[in-house]
């Protein structure tokens, strides 16, 4: 059985504790216009960042299963790029994918990133 599994922000820098650190230890915007800022959301899309609910906690003790596809966006300004390939080859022991975007690609460039996502997916054999 293939597993794919997509983590958004799981290893934030310490920006992200200065914004709220909740007893958990999530990140969380409770400004929209703070997450708009932090997460580099394209100004049409600055209505969703009032969705935006906390961050679920990760067990960083967890290995990931399955194929692991690492995504740094070259443009991001929450989580440094450099520091991001650092984690993807020595921790993942993968070459990065590396769009050319902020911190949400998802947003700024949502085919692409459909694309990349899709490509990972079928790689892995989950679809």
């Amino acid at each position: 059985m293939a597993a794919f599994s997509l983590v958004h922000g799981a290893w934030h820098g310490s920006w992200a504790w200065d914004i709220l650190r909740r007893e958990l230890g999530r990140s969380y915007y409770p400004d929209p216009a703070d997450a708009v800022r932090e997460l580099q959301y394209p100004f049409e899309a600055a209505a969703l960042a009032r969705l935006l609910r906390p961050q679920a906690p990760i067990d960083s003790l967890t290995e990931p299963v399955g194929q692991r596809v690492y995504v740094v966006c070259t443009r991001d300004r929450s989580i440094r790029p450099d520091w991001q390939r650092r984690v993807a080859r020595e921790i993942l022991g993968v070459e990065p994918v590396e769009p050319d975007a902020g911190h949400s690609p998802m947003l700024e460039c949502p085919r692409e990133a459909a694309d990349l996502l899709d490509s990972a997916a079928r790689d892995a054999g989950v679809v």
